[in-house]
């Protein structure tokens, strides 16, 4: 994943180095700057990369599942971690507007907000083997699925051991499990929602929506349309 860039008289070389690494680069005596002149002759240069700094990322927000998948789960990606705490709460859509202001209020540790929905699994899932190196976990959520494995997940991932004083770097995500896909378009008098199967995108008929808060309610036509 080598990408070579310049910018003035600097020359920058990124990618996915190696921990425990040397490093070796040897640029041409030919290179020329801009008034022609060459660098003249080879010059060579090395460095040393150590051990990988502790690394995580992963999905957050609103997250809709593949239908395609084996099983349901999220992949999170970590370096130098023995393990991932993964918390999970069933819930249903009319959990999602507590959800979006618990994510306003995150950050207040005086009165942290609450999480909505049904705790179901709280544990610290192991990460596959791999110092130094950056290595994926799939979290199940089967835990807080419905029949099937469709419905609403929320999951809570941060890395573990966590030894700093400050707040891991904790993923919150609204995970979706469902066959549906959805869409809406909004004007200055209508709300058309748009349904079809995410594995075929085929429009789909005779599907029951819902508008929240509230309580309007329609359902879709042969060509996957409703109006609000």
């Amino acid at each position: 994943g080598l990408q070579v860039t310049s910018n003035g008289s600097n020359v920058s070389l990124r990618g996915a180095t190696k921990a425990h690494t040397t490093y070796t680069i040897t640029v041409s005596g030919e290179v020329r700057d801009e008034f022609g002149q060459t660098l003249g002759k080879r010059q060579t240069l090395r460095w040393e990369v150590g051990a990988a700094r502790p690394t995580f990322f992963g999905p957050e927000g609103m997250v809709v599942l593949d239908p395609s998948g084996k099983r349901p789960t999220l992949d999170y990606f970590s370096v130098n971690y023995t393990g991932l705490r993964v918390q999970l709460y069933q819930v249903g859509p009319d959990d999602y507007a507590p959800f979006v202001a618990a994510m306003q209020r995150r950050w207040d540790r005086k009165d942290p907000p609450t999480i909505p929905g049904a705790k179901v699994f709280d544990q610290v899932v192991p990460t596959t083997k791999g110092k130094d190196e950056l290595v994926e976990s799939a979290v199940d959520l089967s835990a807080a699925l419905g029949k099937g494995g469709l419905g609403h997940v929320i999951a809570v991932v941060e890395p573990s051991p966590w030894t700093e004083k400050h707040d891991p770097p904790r993923k919150y995500t609204w995970v979706q499990s469902t066959h549906l896909g959805l869409d809406a378009y909004v004007d200055g008098e209508d709300v058309v929602g748009f349904v079809s199967d995410l594995a075929t995108g085929v429009a789909a008929e005779g599907v029951a929506l819902r508008l929240t808060p509230g309580d309007a309610q329609a359902q879709t036509a042969a060509g996957g349309l409703a109006t609000f």
